[in-house]
């Protein structure tokens, strides 16, 4: 009887040693799940990548929250008037589709080059208007531009706009690098939606520039 006591004992000894080892093993956690939750906790601080940040401002507002939606017209500058306007020729061929789903009439229409006449935006006409076609000419003819406008009607050929260049080994903005460089005066205008909404901004800040480092006009 002792014997068989102490065999039962044995048995149980084993049994709930066994299941124990069960246990431990069932709440073990797998290689690398002790970092899940601490990654999780990580991610939760960082801002998604499609989320804007409206609380960022330059100075002239958030170039994120602009709402409004602009043309970007790509073409070389083949003119300078007289009074200082850029003739570009926009290659409108990357907008059309395939032949195949067009009438053929309309998509020769739209592949012809469209030449658009672009008024610099923010520049006063009257100041300086010799040094700024020196730049222009110098510049800006023969080059590729971007123009950055929308027109006030469907098919206008005559834009006030921006116009963006690579001068040096940057890429300006010709209205800006005119003012901030002293060679032209900002002038105050009026072009609702039609350029982006920090443009005044960015043109009064860059004429503001040019007159404490007295820049060019401002020297005197």
């Amino acid at each position: 009887m002792k014997y068989l006591l102490l065999i039962v004992f044995a048995l149980m000894f084993c049994l709930n040693a066994a299941a124990q080892d069960v246990n431990q093993e069932t709440d073990k956690p797998k290689a690398g799940s002790f970092r899940k939750p601490l990654e999780d906790a990580q991610k939760s601080k960082e801002p998604a990548k499609s989320e804007i940040n409206l609380t960022y401002d330059d100075g002239c507002g958030n170039p994120l929250a602009e709402t409004q939606a602009y043309s970007f017209r790509n073409g070389k500058a083949i003119v300078i008037t007289d009074d200082n306007k850029i003739i570009v020729k926009v290659n409108r061929g990357s907008n059309v589709r395939s032949p195949k789903y067009e009438n053929p009439d309309e998509v020769k229409r739209l592949q012809q080059p469209q030449l658009l006449t672009v008024s610099l935006v923010g520049i006063d006409e009257t100041v300086s208007r010799s040094e700024i076609k020196r730049f222009l000419l110098d510049n800006v003819l023969d080059r590729d531009v971007t123009v950055i406008g929308n027109t006030k009607k469907d098919g206008d050929k005559n834009i006030d706009a921006l116009v963006n260049i690579t001068i040096g080994d940057a890429r300006s903005e010709i209205s800006q690098f005119l003012i901030e460089k002293g060679i032209a005066k900002y002038k105050e205008f009026q072009l609702t939606n039609l350029v982006p909404m920090r443009t005044a901004c960015e043109l009064r800040r860059a004429e503001e520039k040019a007159k404490t480092e007295k820049a060019g006009i401002w020297a005197k």
